[in-house]
C-alpha cells in the first residue's frame, strides 16, 4: 500500500487495510466496518 508507506515517513503510527465492498466513501458505504477500526486506534491514542 503505497499510501500507507508514504505516511510512515512523516507519523509513527500508521496503519491501512482494506474495508471489502467498499469504494472510496467509506463513511457512507460501510460506516460499521469503518468504525471497528477507528474506534480501536482512537481509543488507543486517547490523552
Amino acid at each position: 500500500m503505497e499510501v500507507v508507506e508514504s505516511l510512515r515517513r512523516v507519523a509513527t503510527d500508521v496503519r491501512g487495510g482494506v474495508i471489502e465492498n467498499c469504494g472510496h466513501w467509506m463513511p457512507e458505504e460501510q460506516p460499521e466496518a469503518l468504525l471497528g477500526h477507528l474506534l480501536p486506534f482512537l481509543d488507543a491514542h486517547t490523552i
